[in-house]
């Protein structure tokens, strides 16, 4: 949690905040379109998360679960490239955990986390086969799932549109 549960102030414009603190789950995702909102433009189709005005102006607020995705590369003393991936899925009730290295394309580690009962996360279930770890991991899926198809909707420019053609005195003066 230390490294995904930061504080987050919103001021808005004016600073006529009325809310001072929420418990609803947010993410960094929910930021854009927040400032939008204020902006008074929508965001865009592609966006994922939602606007955290009426919270700020005092309304109620749900919470919903939370993805969380770190990427760490790195190289072995082999030289060979590693890419680990840790996914979180976390509600205020529970949180799953899971550490991918492509590298080895395994699962290195996995732990899954009574929030209520277990807030300092010190007793993890590492057991792949207990129905609630069962449970957390097909979420994290259809949560992944339904981002990567989203993903594949999106318009894309083509490869060319996006490659910047550098000269080499250019490369040098970077």
């Amino acid at each position: 949690d230390e490294l995904v549960r930061v504080p987050l102030l919103v001021v808005p414009p004016g600073g006529a905040a009325t809310a001072s603190e929420i418990a609803a789950q947010v993410t960094l995702s929910d930021v854009a379109p927040t400032v939008l909102d204020y902006a008074g433009i929508a965001p865009p189709p592609s966006a994922t998360g939602r606007s955290l005005r009426p919270a700020v102006e005092g309304a109620p607020f749900a919470s919903r679960p939370v993805l969380s995705s770190l990427y760490f590369p790195s190289e072995s003393k082999t030289g060979a490239q590693r890419h680990r991936f840790v996914h979180a899925w976390r509600t205020h009730e529970q949180k799953i955990v899971r550490t991918l290295v492509l590298g080895l394309l395994r699962l290195k580690e996995l732990a899954w986390f009574a929030l209520a009962a277990d807030p300092g996360e010190h007793a993890p279930v590492t057991d792949p086969a207990d129905p609630r770890v069962e449970a957390a991991w097909t979420q994290l899926e259809a949560q992944l799932g339904a981002l990567r198809e989203r993903h594949a909707e999106l318009d894309r420019s083509p490869d060319a549109a996006r490659a910047t053609d550098m000269s080499d005195a250019r490369c040098d003066q970077l």
